[in-house]
């Protein structure tokens, strides 16, 4: 399966996605969901991923650029690589916003939502559930 951190814009942005909330933030081991919006500002590039709990294969090197920015005015962008030499870069936008330990990222395309398992000043993770019913889990890194 290819890595959903290239496809996460699109499988936010196509379906709405569903997600398996926590109500106890100290169970995540990273961050409260209180500091949430201010922790998640700035660059995040993805690091690993799980699907159904397997490890998620990545396909090339490329893919492990994908990066998602987050300002403070709850506008976001991403950006994937493509090609030799990953010189190819492709960009996306929208707004996000943060209830409790949910985050929602919405497009002119669509919107989905996501369950923030972790967040702290230096690592991102989310958890949701694809279209084909698989529970996604990706970790960021901030750069």
């Amino acid at each position: 399966m290819r890595p959903l951190k290239i496809n996460l814009l699109f499988l936010f942005l196509a379906t709405t996605l569903c997600f398996n909330c926590s109500d106890d933030d100290d169970d995540m081991g990273l961050g409260n969901s209180s500091d949430f919006p201010q922790l998640i500002v700035g660059s995040w590039r993805f690091a690993s991923g799980t699907t159904d709990g397997n490890p998620t294969m990545v396909q090339d090197q490329c893919e492990l650029q994908f990066t998602f920015s987050f300002a403070a005015d709850g506008n976001f962008t991403t950006t994937s690589f493509s090609g030799p030499n990953c010189a190819t870069s492709t960009q996306g936008s929208g707004t996000y916003s943060i209830s409790g330990n949910v985050l929602t990222l919405n497009t002119t395309q669509g919107s989905g939502q996501a369950e923030i398992t972790g967040l702290n000043s230096s690592t991102l993770s989310v958890r949701y559930e694809d279209d084909n019913g698989s529970t996604i889990v990706e970790n960021y890194n901030k750069i």
